[in-house]
C-alpha cells in the first residue's frame, strides 16, 4: 500500500512538472511572438529615462511637453528645454561670449510653471538688457523641478562650472527645501554619520533607471517595457517606492519614536486629502518639523554645509553668489487660503491655522541669519510680494507655484538689485 501510494504521488508530481514546463514554454512563445510583432509594428515607443550619479536626474535635452493649464492666462503652455537641458528657448553655448553670464539655480519655482519666456530668470534677462543698452546679459534658467539645495550644489559642480558664470543666483524655496535635505531617493544627498559628521551620499534610483540601463538588453525589449514601463506597473511601483523611501527616512531619524512616525504619516495622509499641493509645497515640511522638532536645527546645519561648499567653489572659480529665498503661498496669500487652512486645523487641531504663515516666516528669517553669518548676498522678496498680493494673485490656486505675474515681479526685483550697488548695503 505504501509503495503504491508513493508511486501515485510521484506520477502526480511528474505530471504537474510537465504541465508547468508546457505552460512556461507557451508563455515564452507568447512573449517572443509579442516581441516580434512589436518590432515589426512598433506602435509602442520605448522610453526609459536614466538617472545619473552626479545630480540624480536632469531635464533631458530638447524636451518638449505641451500642458493644458486652465489657470495660466493662455490656458496652456509648453515645457521646453534646450541643448543642455535648461529651460531656455535658445541653445546655450559652453564658450562664454562678451555678455555678462548669469545662471539661476532652483527647484520647480525657478524651473517655472509657465512658458520659458515668463520664468523669473528670463524676465530678469529681459529687464537687464532693457535697462543696460551698452551691456549684454545672458541669464540661463538652470532650475529643475524636485531639486534639493544639495542638488543645486551638484548642478553647479557638474553642469554649471564649465559655463564660467559671472553671477550665480540660487532660488531657495522656503516651502520644502529644508525638508528635501532629508529625502533619500533618486537624488544625491548629505546626512550626518554616527560620529555627527556630514557625509555626502549617492542617489538610490527608484523612479529613474540606473545609469547605463539603456545599453542593456532589457531596455530594448518591448515585452519588458510593457510590463515594467507601463502606467499600471508604474502606479504600483510608485506606491511601493514611497513605502521604501518612508522606511529609509524613518531609519535615518535616530531617536524618533514609533508613535511620532505613525502620527506623522497619518497627518500627511489627511493633509494630502484636504489639498495635495498645499501639502507638498508647504504643509508636509511644517508637519515634519512639528513631529520631529530636532530635525529643524539639523536641516539648517545641512543647508549651511551646502552654502559653505558654494563659497569654496567661489574661491576656486570666482563668481558673485546671491541667494533669493522664495516665500510660500501660505506666507504671502494666507488670506486667500482660509477654507483650506481651516480644514487642516479641523482635521489636525495640533496644527494651528494661524501659525502656518508664521512658521514659514520663521524659516525665512533663520535662513537669512545663516546667509548673514556666511556673508552671502540675499534678496528678501517678502515686502514686495506682500504689497502686490493685495491687488492681484501671485500664486496658482491649484499647485501653489508662482504664476507669471509673480515671476515678472521677481525678475524685475533682482534686476533692480543687480543694477543698484547701494541695494547691496541694505540687503545684508
Amino acid at each position: 500500500m505504501i509503495s503504491v501510494t508513493g508511486k501515485g504521488w510521484k506520477l502526480k508530481l511528474r505530471k504537474a512538472g510537465y504541465l508547468i514546463l508546457i505552460n512556461l514554454f507557451i508563455l515564452a512563445l507568447l512573449f517572443t511572438l509579442v516581441e516580434v510583432l512589436f518590432r515589426i509594428f512598433p506602435i509602442v515607443k520605448i522610453n526609459w529615462v536614466e538617472g545619473n550619479d552626479q545630480t540624480g536626474f536632469t531635464i533631458p535635452a530638447y524636451y518638449t511637453e505641451n500642458l493644458v493649464y486652465p489657470e495660466h492666462p493662455d490656458h496652456f503652455f509648453s515645457y521646453r528645454s534646450n541643448n543642455l537641458g535648461f529651460r531656455e528657448d535658445k541653445d546655450t553655448q559652453i564658450r562664454k561670449s562678451d555678455s555678462v553670464r548669469i545662471v539661476v539655480l532652483g527647484d520647480s519655482h525657478t524651473d517655472g510653471v509657465c512658458w520659458n519666456r515668463e520664468s523669473y530668470p528670463n524676465r530678469l534677462e529681459y529687464y537687464l538688457n532693457q535697462a543696460s543698452p551698452n551691456k549684454t546679459y545672458e541669464v540661463i534658467n538652470a532650475g529643475t523641478g524636485k531639486y534639493s539645495p544639495f542638488q543645486y550644489l551638484r548642478a553647479y559642480q557638474f553642469r554649471i562650472k564649465p559655463l564660467k558664470p559671472d553671477i550665480v543666483i540660487i532660488g531657495f524655496y522656503i516651502g520644502n527645501d529644508f525638508f528635501d535635505m532629508y529625502r533619500r531617493d533618486d537624488r544625491p544627498s548629505c546626512s550626518f554619520n554616527h560620529k555627527g559628521e556630514i557625509v555626502e551620499l549617492p542617489p538610490q534610483f527608484y523612479f529613474y533607471a540606473q545609469p547605463g540601463f539603456n545599453s542593456s538588453w532589457r531596455s530594448k525589449s518591448f515585452v519588458y517595457y510593457l510590463f515594467f514601463g507601463s502606467r499600471f506597473w508604474k502606479g504600483i511601483s510608485y506606491k511601493v517606492t514611497r513605502a521604501i523611501i518612508f522606511y529609509r527616512n524613518i531609519s535615518s531619524m535616530g531617536g524618533a519614536s514609533f508613535s511620532q512616525v505613525i502620527h506623522y504619516f497619518i497627518t500627511l495622509d489627511r493633509l494630502a486629502k484636504i489639498h495635495r499641493h498645499a501639502t507638498t509645497q508647504s504643509l508636509a515640511q511644517e508637519a515634519f518639523f512639528h513631529y520631529f522638532p530636532g530635525k529643524r536645527d539639523e536641516s539648517f546645519k545641512l543647508v549651511e554645509y551646502v552654502f559653505r561648499k558654494f563659497l569654496a567653489e567661489q574661491r576656486q572659480q570666482p563668481f558673485r553668489l546671491i541667494v533669493v529665498p522664495i516665500p510660500t503661498k501660505i506666507e504671502i496669500e494666507s488670506q486667500r487660503l482660509y477654507d483650506i487652512l481651516s480644514q487642516v486645523e479641523k482635521k489636525r487641531p495640533d496644527l494651528c491655522r494661524k501659525s502656518f504663515a508664521a512658521f514659514d516666516d520663521s524659516l525665512y528669517d533663520d535662513l537669512i541669519s545663516v546667509l548673514k553669518k556666511l556673508k552671502i548676498e540675499y534678496i528678501d522678496l517678502r515686502p514686495l510680494l506682500h504689497e502686490k498680493a493685495r491687488q492681484q494673485k501671485l500664486y496658482y490656486c491649484t499647485d501653489f507655484h508662482l504664476n507669471p505675474v509673480a515671476n515678472d515681479l521677481i525678475g524685475e526685483k533682482i534686476c533692480h538689485y543687480l543694477l543698484n550697488p547701494k541695494e547691496k548695503e541694505t540687503m545684508k
